[in-house]
């Protein structure tokens, strides 16, 4: 556990999350609302061997018992303010690439028909050519 909880107060979970990324952002939240947390399930990369599997609630995020109610508001505000955001009044920049907005359509299966058919006709051609020679 890291020097976060100095004082000898019972941790515990304030949610369980299915990936270290989402552990990290809820520490990250609740540090900027000064609630001290931290997920003992986010261990550093190259200690991937001791990390719990991920998904199913592998990674909680504890807090003080004492500031538990407070970290359950502060979750559900953050959430239920970025459900609210309307990324069309956003101001993102500029974009800094060339490439479209949406995929471009490839057709792969027409052209992998063709190189199939282009084979087969090979095939046919050689075996056509040698077949004259076994007799």
């Amino acid at each position: 556990m890291s020097s976060k909880f100095e004082n000898h107060e019972r941790l515990v979970s304030v949610e369980n999350c299915d990936s270290k990324f989402a552990a990290e952002a809820l520490v990250i939240l609740l540090a900027e609302f000064d609630i001290p947390a931290d997920s003992p399930g986010v261990l550093p990369e190259n200690y991937t061997s001791l990390q719990p599997k991920q998904g199913n609630g592998a990674y909680p995020v504890l807090v003080r018992e004492s500031q538990l109610e407070l970290a359950r508001l502060t979750i559900e505000d953050a959430r239920s303010d970025a459900q609210a955001l309307d990324w069309e009044q956003v101001d993102v920049g500029e974009r800094c690439d060339t490439l479209p907005l949406k995929p471009v359509p490839t057709t792969i299966r027409p052209s992998i028909r063709f190189i199939a058919t282009l084979c087969l006709i090979a095939l046919v051609a050689f075996v056509l050519i040698a077949l004259p020679n076994f007799f």
